[in-house]
């Protein structure tokens, strides 16, 4: 695994969905982890990490749907340890556990907006 796929896998997830856990929680005690991983998964097949010194997901919106989570990643491609990321994703995903999307949707939204 490369080292941009682990910092991809393993980025923080800033913003939670549910209200009512606002307070601040690992990746592990979240209990959509499984498809907040598959979502981000998928993103890293439709993303370009090569010339990535970060990468940063963060989790805006998690809904419960009948058929799993819908949740909303915005993504951040960073090419400098310091800085502004120089590319963004916007990505609508719908999933359930650790298996392919049942929808994705992305896309790159312009950095400097």
């Amino acid at each position: 695994m490369s080292k941009q796929s682990t910092l991809a896998s393993f980025a923080a997830i800033i913003v939670l969905g549910f209200s009512t856990q606002a307070g601040a929680a690992t990746v592990d005690e979240i209990k959509y982890n499984n498809e907040v991983q598959a979502c981000v998964a998928e993103i890293r097949d439709h993303v370009t990490y090569d010339d990535a010194s970060r990468v940063r997901h963060d989790v805006v919106l998690v809904k419960r749907k009948l058929v799993g989570y819908a949740m909303k990643i915005a993504t951040s491609v960073y090419t400098e340890p310091a800085g502004d990321a120089t590319r963004e994703y916007a990505t609508y995903c719908v999933v359930n556990g650790n298996h392919k999307p049942m929808k994705f949707e992305i896309s790159e939204i312009d950095a400097g907006a």
